[in-house]
């Protein structure tokens, strides 16, 4: 995710827990108040953090990319959408349109990482 892509999903997370507390999200000060950050972006409320990722996590799985605005790159595991609204999970071949194989491809994102297994459990 595009570090301008975070701080738009920053700027949503803020104005929802705002709208939830029934806050002024105009009101700087407040604002500064409730959302005071470390120096490496994370909220000095631990529960602020938390919430946080879990919002990115949220966004990144719901990433749709144009096929006009990128590929995948060759090789990578993608989610592809088409235009009769299916969704098709295939490895991309190559670096053009042709990757595919699926006709009427419109967007397409990667698949997301796969759970972590803890072996101790």
């Amino acid at each position: 995710m595009t570090p301008e892509r975070i701080e738009r999903e920053r700027e949503a997370f803020e104005r929802f827990l705002f709208k939830k507390f029934e806050l002024d999200y105009d009101d700087l000060e407040m604002r500064d108040v409730y959302f005071r950050r470390r120096k490496n972006g994370e909220y000095l409320n631990d529960t602020f953090t938390e919430k946080f990722d879990i919002w990115l996590a949220r966004a990144a799985q719901s990433e749709w990319i144009s096929v006009e605005e990128r590929l995948p790159e060759a090789h990578d595991d993608i989610l592809v959408y088409t235009c009769d609204g299916d969704i098709y999970p295939i490895l991309a071949i190559c670096r053009d349109i042709t990757w595919i194989g699926i006709s009427g491809a419109t967007h397409w994102q990667p698949l997301p990482a796969p759970p972590t297994t803890n072996p101790a459990a």
